[in-house]
């Protein structure tokens, strides 16, 4: 098992949208837009079976795993799913491909949404949204706004049509 992590892709993704430090940290300070995914979608897991490709929880623990406590292919995978306790804010999933270094085609209908930052300009979100509508993908849309009470974020889900806001 240690052999195919050297040789395996991560893609990592969060089970949240309304955590401010996600939006600054991987969409421009709201800039930028995230992508939700159906995790129950056979992509996910249920079409290749759980050697090949499956979503997995990250632990979130302030001691490294250690080859005192796991078996070298148990510590293989335990050191790919932890992370240190001050990244739990992110609610990492992590789906673990037998290779890397490389593109994996999404099936579009394990897509369903797309949540716009508060901070994108509208040009470049009527773009997105034409380029949505042009491959014919059948989403919801959101627009991230900040609340007037403290920092905190939520999303406004918009129609298609009234995407200029």
């Amino acid at each position: 098992m240690q052999h195919q992590f050297e040789e395996a892709g991560v893609a990592c993704f969060c089970r949240g949208i309304t955590n401010p430090l996600l939006w600054s940290h991987y969409a421009n300070s709201h800039f930028g837009f995230a992508i939700g995914y159906d995790p129950t979608h056979p992509f996910f897991g249920g079409d290749q079976g759980l050697r090949l490709r499956f979503l997995h929880d990250v632990r979130y623990e302030d001691v490294a795993p250690s080859a005192d406590f796991y078996t070298s292919d148990e510590l293989a995978m335990v050191a790919v799913l932890t992370k240190p306790t001050c990244w739990a804010y992110e609610q990492e999933v992590r789906m673990i491909t037998p290779q890397g270094n490389q593109l994996v085609d999404v099936p579009p209908d394990a897509v369903k949404e797309v949540v716009f930052g508060a901070r994108m300009p509208e040009k470049r979100l009527d773009e997105i949204a034409s380029a949505v509508k042009q491959v014919g993908l059948k989403l919801r849309f959101a627009r991230m706004r900040f609340l007037s009470e403290g920092y905190a974020v939520k999303p406004v889900w918009i129609e298609l049509n009234n995407l200029a806001m």
